[in-house]
């Protein structure tokens, strides 16, 4: 509890908040992601610095994720399903991590992804809004459509 109290007296400014039942993310104004908790199925997207590999452990202490790795486009909204998380950058690009065993994060061929990849969409429309569920995730486009990213028997 004290490390979320910290945490919060830290950040100047919140845009959004988002746990999940293992891990907790948030990000602010300067486009930065937070994230703290169990990184081994890669939903956190850490990477270490030094060896430049896939941080797969727990992480206890929160640890930023720097702008540069969402093209410097700002953060719109975070979402996490079961052990994924998805980004959703201002410019409305869609950025993944995490377990993909189901299609969820939209990637064919990565049953784990460890860290934020860009998720493409052929549509040549904006993202304005996702949603995570347990394992499939939704996108909403500017032209108010919907595409799901689900494994679909």
């Amino acid at each position: 509890m004290y490390l979320v109290v910290l945490l919060v007296s830290t950040i100047q400014s919140f845009q959004h908040v988002l746990d999940n039942r293992d891990y907790f993310l948030t990000f602010s104004d300067d486009g930065g992601l937070l994230c703290f908790g169990d990184n081994r199925s890669g939903a956190l997207g850490i990477i270490d610095a030094q060896t430049n590999q896939p941080l797969r452990e727990l992480v206890p202490t929160p640890t930023k994720i720097e702008p540069k790795h969402f093209n410097n486009e700002g953060i719109q909204k975070v979402a996490c399903g079961y052990y994924y998380s998805m980004v959703l950058t201002k410019k409305g690009k869609l950025y993944g991590t995490g377990q993909n065993h189901q299609s969820q994060l939209g990637i064919i061929g990565e049953d784990i992804v460890t860290k934020f990849t860009p998720i493409m969409f052929n549509t040549g429309e904006n993202i304005v809004d996702i949603s995570c569920g347990l394992k499939h995730s939704l996108a909403l486009t500017s032209c108010g459509k919907v595409y799901g990213m689900l494994f679909n028997v």
